[in-house]
């Protein structure tokens, strides 16, 4: 025994254990400026207030809480991390903040925001809790929790950000915009994700691929502006396998093409998706005892008009796949098309293929509209899809912070 220990002590000796380096947070800046070789560091346990760093070429630094959940920042705080890449952020627990941008990402590649808590986090309907800009490119966003934000969550801006992940987060508890922000104009904003943020269309967009991938992320009890939980204005982004329950919205696919929506859980929602613009696939999802079903709705102007100036409104859906979806609605239509049809949104869907779904009909039209749109319905069932999901099931896409 004792020749053990004294070989154990001089292992000690002559390899003795690395300390962690830890600092105040609001040193953070300048330290990372004076050691540029830094490679990992710990921020002290705390509360701090009204914290406003930005951070600059960090390449290769792991940043995170001495103890996760234990280094809390409030009060009027904001991190802008700026032209860096590889780097890590986390174990922070953001308490009731106040902010235009939390956290924003510029020219920041291959990085990762991960083990986060976002509670209450404040600002106008517009603010951002993370939001990625400035070719922001590769960059993963995963296990955070947002509880009872009542801004936007995670923004990816239309100046070319792509290939990046959204997975494995938590979104609950996020009241109306009108509730919280009742200046906000038509109820408008607070989405919970929004991919190719912008205000209006416009023609350098539809060469734009983002290619980001929301995956795995749990959604439940938000009300938002009541129509989109997850808004996407971009080209080419993957929404898949994330679970969605008891909210007002669900997924709208407000502008672009090519998007695909599959393999995720809806379950007693109000809405679920909501498609727009051209080429998009909807495939092996669950609809079950949500308020209504998919829409498609009428469109102010025709998607393969392709206009130059600037547009707003609702492009017509065009090229659509549905399939292989179960859809078992609590007003008994599974899809709406062309609604809101009217003569300022003369357009009608053109070109949807709905095929090998099963449907649970309870009206006499299983596709409500349809007569009004050129659409292709073949070899679909028509049961009920009950049973195949229930309050279980949630557990297996709930992730989020890991303290």
């Amino acid at each position: 025994m004792r020749k053990l220990l004294i070989a154990f002590y001089t292992v000690l000796v002559c390899f003795p254990l690395e300390a962690k380096e830890i600092i105040n947070l609001r040193q953070l800046a300048v330290y990372l400026q004076k050691n540029p070789d830094t490679k990992e560091v710990y921020i002290k346990n705390g509360v701090y207030e009204n914290i406003n760093l930005v951070l600059t070429r960090i390449n290769g630094v792991k940043i995170q809480a001495e103890v996760a959940g234990k280094v809390i920042i409030s009060g009027e705080s904001n991190i802008n991390i700026r032209n860096s890449d590889d780097f890590e952020f986390s174990g922070f627990h953001f308490r009731e903040t106040w902010s235009t941008y939390l956290i924003k990402l510029e020219r920041v590649t291959n990085s990762k925001i991960y083990n986060n808590f976002f509670d209450h986090t404040k600002g106008n309907a517009y603010s951002r809790v993370i939001g990625l800009q400035g070719r922001s490119t590769g960059n993963l966003i995963s296990h955070n929790t947002f509880d009872g934000i009542i801004t936007m969550g995670i923004t990816i801006s239309a100046d070319e950000n792509y290939n990046n992940t959204i997975t494995k987060n938590v979104f609950r508890n996020i009241p109306s915009v009108k509730s919280v922000h009742p200046l906000s104009k038509d109820g408008n904003g607070m989405e919970v994700i929004s991919i190719g943020t912008v205000s209006h269309w416009e023609e350098p967009m539809y060469n734009r691929h983002f290619n980001t991938t929301i995956s795995y992320n749990y959604f439940e009890n938000i009300e938002g502006d009541n129509n989109e939980v997850i808004c996407v204005k971009a080209n080419s982004n993957t929404i898949e396998n994330n679970f969605f329950t008891k909210n007002k919205g669900g997924v709208s696919l407000r502008f672009g093409s090519n998007n695909v929506v599959r393999d995720n859980v809806f379950y007693q929602n109000v809405q679920n998706i909501i498609i727009a613009g051209q080429g998009h696939v909807i495939e092996d999802n669950k609809i079950i005892d949500d308020k209504m079903g998919i829409q498609i709705p009428a469109g102010h102007e025709r998607n393969s008009s392709r206009r130059s100036k600037k547009f707003s409104g609702f492009y017509s859906a065009e090229d659509i796949t549905i399939r292989n979806n179960y859809i078992d609605t609590r007003d008994g239509t599974p899809l709406i098309v062309s609604r809101h049809r009217s003569s300022q949104r003369p357009y009608v869907p053109t070109n949807i293929d709905v095929s090998q779904n099963s449907f649970t009909a309870r009206k006499t039209s299983v596709l409500s509209g349809a007569n009004k749109a050129k659409s292709a319905v073949s070899n679909n069932s028509y049961r009920s899809a009950r049973g195949l999901i229930n309050e279980n099931l949630k557990s297996t896409y709930y992730f989020g912070k890991k303290w």
